[in-house]
């Protein structure tokens, strides 16, 4: 018995340096496996041996600074660190698992760079206004990787889907619930469009995610210019973050001031300097464009997001199976179809969409600035949620992908509000009915069903501010009413 304590108490002690050398051994052991069984062992895209070996390092290599970082940064007593140890090896693995496969986006994404490897960023404007400012580097720079672009792209976004784990934890720890930190580190790393997103897909939209949480962290804090800063690079990695612009300009309780809005823009035109210089003004410009949130409405209204506008098909019916309704209105299948969406309507449709969403902020903007002083710190979350989801439901041209930020707001929301986990549910339940014929071409249920799912969700958020800002309105009332008697 002595010398079990003797041991316990010798793993007490050593407690951390234990536990990074188990991470060591774990990641080295994963490697040695992955050379010669499991998928890191065929990957179709290494031509030969010694390289698959190295390939196969390079991939696993980030997963011990997972471990490391879980280690390093809190004292993770042995219980909970077997938990956290356990989590978050078989989260890595899990992303491991998908690296071979190849979707369709990945034609575009493997001939910018091409393109980038063969005239630099001069060749940025092919992918630009698709891709954004930090994609278009992050781009250029795995270009120069002598490694097939399609596994380094997968790496990358392993490596972001890690970092908004740790984010959303540090953010619920500090601002949420301290006991629930955990529960969010393992709800963003286990959430099927995490990782269907990032290690599937081959999709950076975790960075953009990343940056408006650590923006978010930085307002809480009541960091004006860090706050700028992170949510300026976040709209120079993906111009969702423009959903979220409404709360950082207007939460009464330390909203972004104009000298922090002068920060935001010269981090941006920094940014873009490099671009401008080597290949044009204009290049830059489009990387940073709003546009960029309308890349896929070349000729629909929604392409597989659950917005308002899964009632209006497109002119080409690409996706005609999503529109059942339309069985009963004559000539739509036949060569009559355009007869009753032609592009010119969609255009106007869309037109209409854009300035129905300028409409809705500047009324929700008015709103904020008459409650200001009634708005208690609690209801951040349910406007948070409502920014996020009610600009990408009014924005005609929206992908699935523009309802992944949603979907991690209502995660926050649930975390924030746990009898509200249903929101979560509907929002990330929509996104994934999206998510579904984007990536495999059938449909699991009609997308109108997905878009009442999030107006469902939109509906309660409401309410729940209602419900919030309600006393504070009564309480000034009754105060008003007072002071007239007097």
């Amino acid at each position: 018995m002595q010398a079990i304590r003797n041991v316990m108490s010798f793993c007490e002690r050593r407690r951390r340096a234990l536990q990074l050398l188990l991470a060591l051994a774990t990641t080295a052991g994963l490697m040695a496996f992955s050379a010669f069984a499991g998928p890191l062992a065929n990957l179709s895209f290494v031509e030969t041996w010694e390289m698959r070996r190295v390939l196969i390092v390079v991939l696993l290599a980030p997963l011990a600074a997972v471990l490391g970082y879980a280690i390093l940064s809190r004292e993770l007593k042995w219980l909970e660190f077997l938990f956290v140890y356990f989590a978050l090896t078989c989260a890595y693995v899990l992303r491991t698992t998908v690296f071979n496969q190849v979707t369709p986006d990945h034609t575009a994404q493997r001939l910018f760079v091409e393109a980038l490897a063969q005239d630099g960023l001069g060749a940025a404007s092919q992918g630009a206004g698709r891709y954004g400012l930090l994609g278009v580097y992050g781009y250029a720079l795995i270009s120069r990787i002598p490694f097939r672009e399609l596994y380094m792209i997968k790496l990358a976004s392993i490596v972001f889907d890690f970092a908004l784990a740790f984010a959303a934890q540090a953010l619920v720890e500090r601002f949420v619930d301290r006991r629930r930190s955990t529960l969010a580190l393992l709800a963003v790393l286990y959430c099927p469009l995490t990782w269907l997103t990032g290690a599937y897909w081959a999709q950076w939209d975790a960075l953009c995610a990343l940056l408006c949480v650590l923006s978010l962290y930085a307002l809480l804090s009541r960091r004006q210019t860090l706050c700028a800063v992170l949510f300026a690079l976040a709209y120079a990695a993906g111009a969702e973050a423009l959903f979220c612009l409404p709360l950082l300009l207007l939460w009464p309780h330390g909203g972004l001031r104009l000298r922090a809005l002068a920060q935001a823009l010269l981090t941006l035109l920094l940014c873009a300097l490099p671009l401008a210089l080597t290949a044009s003004p204009e290049t830059a410009l489009a990387a940073l464009s709003p546009a960029r949130l309308f890349a896929f409405s070349q000729d629909q209204l929604a392409y597989c997001a659950p917005s308002l506008y899964q009632f209006v098909p497109a002119a080409s019916m690409s996706y005609r199976e999503q529109f059942g309704y339309l069985e009963f209105v004559p000539g739509v299948y036949t060569g009559e179809m355009n007869k009753w969406f032609t592009q010119e309507t969609l255009d106007r449709l869309q037109a209409a969409g854009v300035w129905a969403a300028g409409v809705a902020l500047g009324a929700g903007a008015w709103l904020a600035w008459r409650l200001r002083r009634h708005v208690p710190r609690s209801a951040l979350w349910q406007a948070l949620l409502l920014c996020a989801l009610a600009v990408p439901m009014l924005l005609p041209g929206m992908s699935a992908r523009s309802f992944f930020l949603p979907a991690l707001v209502s995660m926050f929301y649930a975390l924030r509000h746990e009898r509200r986990i249903r929101v979560c549910v509907l929002v990330a339940g929509a996104t994934m009915l999206g998510y579904v014929p984007a990536l495999t071409g059938q449909y699991v249920l009609p997308m109108t069903a997905a878009m009442a799912m999030n107006l469902l969700a939109a509906a309660q958020a409401v309410c729940d501010l209602r419900a919030g800002v309600a006393p504070g309105l009564r309480a000034s009332g009754a105060g008003a009413h007072a002071r007239q008697r007097i």
